[in-house]
């Protein structure tokens, strides 16, 4: 069950179908449509899900938080696998319930948010309840066992997007679409992903402005869609240096990586991760709490991460844009640490976890 599938999510359900059906599984893909904030991002999928779920959502003690209704759809379902998310109310009535068919995946903690004692108990709660957790990374699953959650009942998925995709996108992307994109640039930073208050926006354009002053060719173009796209849309007015271009999916994500010296983020990294990797294009953030657990797939050999100043990070951007060697070391780097992440290697991860969390709830 999902909220709403977004597109880099689609290839994984189509695998995880198939394979299900070569294996005598039913498996049925349950979902919504994105609400308010998540519609902002319009990044959900070309997908038809089998069952179309009907969700409520409203805000409560400042907190977004959902009600998902499948109508009897999923009543005999031998299991049923939802996000680890606090927000999804339906989820604590099948705990209570039927916990024994009920399986979670997701990032194992709080890493993206500062969480209380409540929100934490809450989390800790549903996720032990729970008869499988399906971890985005090994850290995730870490995190729930040192919480009690018995490790012989989860799986490690290494989530990831359709590298072999991106990877055949790539191939094609053309000098001319490059020389396009780049303009007349003499150094590019790009950033990718949803314009929202975790990816630091304002952090960001204040530290591009600094080495704009330094380099008179640098460009920052800011690729996305969010709650926060008229802000950013206003800097870009301000800054001739600024470009902010939609949401990039599919070929013109490949084009944009392409044209890049270097995958700005200072605010939260997840999956993009997997896009720096395969594209071989360093990705340049800070040292910080609340990136997502794809955040490990990173380190010194292939990104760069800065102390959490303004002033560090700027400095950090400029010399992997411009230091040739160390770009080339870094992209590297990028390129051996990237044979991991593919759809096919964590949709068989995940019927593997499916196929064992089945054996025991029967």
């Amino acid at each position: 069950m999902q909220e709403y599938v977004p597109h880099y999510r689609v290839p994984l359900f189509k695998r995880m179908v198939e394979l299900a059906e070569s294996e005598g599984i039913d498996l049925k893909v349950v979902a919504g449509t994105p609400q308010r904030k998540q519609a902002t991002r319009r990044d959900a999928g070309r997908f038809h899900p089998h069952i179309q779920m009907r969700q409520t959502e409203f805000g409560l003690l400042g907190r977004r938080v959902t009600f998902r209704d499948a109508g009897w759809s999923t009543r005999g379902a031998a299991l049923v696998i939802v996000e680890q998310a606090r927000r999804n109310l339906d989820v604590y009535f099948d705990l209570l319930i039927r916990p024994s068919r009920v399986a979670v995946w997701g990032h194992g903690s709080d890493y993206i948010q500062s969480a209380g004692r409540l929100e934490t108990w809450l989390l800790t709660t549903i996720t032990n309840r729970a008869a499988w957790f399906f971890g985005y990374t090994p850290t995730s699953v870490n995190a729930v066992v040192a919480k009690g959650f018995p490790p012989q009942r989860t799986t490690v998925l290494w989530n990831t997007t359709d590298t072999s995709a991106l990877r055949g996108n790539l191939n094609q992307v053309t000098e001319s679409e490059k020389a396009s994109f780049r303009g007349e640039s003499t150094g590019m930073a790009v950033f990718v992903g949803a314009l929202d208050k975790s990816k630091r926006l304002d952090f960001l354009v204040a530290a591009a402005a600094r080495i704009a002053a330094r380099r008179p060719g640098f460009r920052l173009t800011i690729c996305g869609d969010g709650p926060e796209s008229d802000q950013v849309r206003e800097l870009e007015r301000q800054y001739d240096w600024l470009q902010v271009r939609p949401a990039v999916t599919g070929r013109s994500l490949a084009v944009a990586l392409s044209s890049a010296d270097a995958i700005a983020m200072p605010g939260r990294v997840g999956l993009i991760a997997v896009d720096s990797l395969v594209s071989s294009v360093p990705i340049v953030t800070v040292d910080w709490a609340y990136h997502a657990p794809e955040y490990e797939y990173l380190d010194s050999t292939n990104s760069v991460s800065s102390a959490n100043t303004v002033e560090d990070y700027a400095d950090a951007l400029e010399n992997t844009i411009y230091h040739a060697l160390s770009n080339e070391r870094l992209r590297s780097g990028a390129t051996a640490s990237a044979e991991l992440f593919t759809i096919e290697g964590m949709a068989r991860r995940f019927m593997a976890g499916i196929r064992a969390a089945l054996s025991g709830t029967r």
